[in-house]
């Protein structure tokens, strides 16, 4: 990590954490002043050297990186009850292969309890959550309610949406929905549950909704949104009332025009919710992947994703800077 990332938290700021292979799947979570920035590296993607890495950002100073360990991959952070955890995968290899992206197909999932205090820490033992022969992995952030945390994952071979729930480190799975959907992104809006997600080799060249009236147990479809959503995942979070999205705003398979802006859930004649979003910036014409973002404990808004050269790119803009965008 560089020297300039200590000045991450400036207002406005837009900087770009170069690796010398890349840089990929990015993942962030607030906590204390600063916020856990996790993502994964290696000589190549799917390679044996693969590794998430984690890290501390905030005001003044930037922890050196803790790297997980080879084959490991798609990280997820998450804060519970002032306890902060780490998700990752890990490849198995048992299954078959005629691709090295196929390595996905056949992942461990495991979490653990992480902390920084003058360097990141691994607190415990990893806990396995599910075994390679389920054929999960995990992209986009939990929503954490009272007491309940719920795990938006999904299975790589069925093309569908799973959900497990549980708290301090012990889960299970509740629900699984969709048909050539993954990597939902869920949010908590006017009493129930709502779901974004990805669509996987579909016609339907927009990200497919759904919506659970009982916390997630039972989803009901809710057919394509008017988000934009072919070959990548979407990333909300709630900020000040109004969430907002990170996605591609484009019909186009290759991951260009990275875009952030305000979701809007809306009546269509039918009386079916359509969801949809008001652009507020284009971020990248160019190439952008897996985005994700979080609120830190100022109400500053930190987003980050994929660029075009493999490298995270990352913002961090206040309430005033949305503002005079929204204008």
């Amino acid at each position: 990590m560089k020297n300039w990332l200590y000045n991450i938290f400036a207002i406005d700021k837009h900087s770009v954490i170069q690796a010398a292979t890349f840089n990929h799947c990015s993942a962030l979570c607030p906590s204390k002043t600063g916020v856990i920035l996790a993502w994964y590296a290696g000589s190549g993607e799917c390679r044996d050297d693969q590794s998430v890495y984690i890290t501390y950002l905030s005001h003044g100073k930037s922890l050196p990186p803790l790297r997980i360990g080879d084959k490991t991959g798609n990280p997820i952070v998450w804060r519970e009850n002032n306890q902060l955890w780490l998700l990752w995968s890990k490849f198995e290899d048992d299954g078959p292969m005629l691709h090295p992206a196929h390595r996905w197909r056949h992942c461990s999932l495991w979490i653990q309890q992480i902390k920084h205090t003058r360097n990141m820490e691994l607190l415990g033992k990893p806990i396995q959550l599910s075994k390679s022969s389920n054929h999960l992995l995990a992209r986009t952030n939990p929503l954490i309610i009272p007491k309940l945390v719920l795990l938006p994952l999904y299975d790589e071979v069925a093309q569908q949406c799973v959900i497990y729930k549980g708290s301090n480190g012990s889960f299970d799975e509740i629900a699984r929905y969709g048909n050539t959907t993954i990597q939902p992104a869920i949010w908590w809006e006017n009493n129930k549950l709502h779901s974004l997600a990805r669509n996987f080799k579909n016609d339907i060249r927009r990200s497919i909704y759904h919506y659970s009236n009982d916390l997630g147990h039972s989803w009901q479809y809710g057919g394509p949104s008017q988000l934009w959503n072919i070959n990548n995942s979407l990333a909300i979070t709630k900020w000040d009332n109004q969430h907002i999205v990170l996605w591609n705003d484009i019909d186009d398979i290759r991951r260009k025009n990275m875009s952030i802006g305000i979701l809007k859930l809306n009546w269509a004649d039918n009386a079916r919710i359509v969801p949809h979003a008001h652009v507020i910036k284009n971020l990248n014409k160019d190439h952008g992947s897996y985005p994700n973002l979080c609120v830190d404990n100022t109400g500053s808004l930190h987003f980050a994703y994929t660029g075009p050269h493999n490298q995270i790119e990352y913002y961090v803009w206040n309430r005033k800077t949305f503002r005079a965008l929204c204008e």
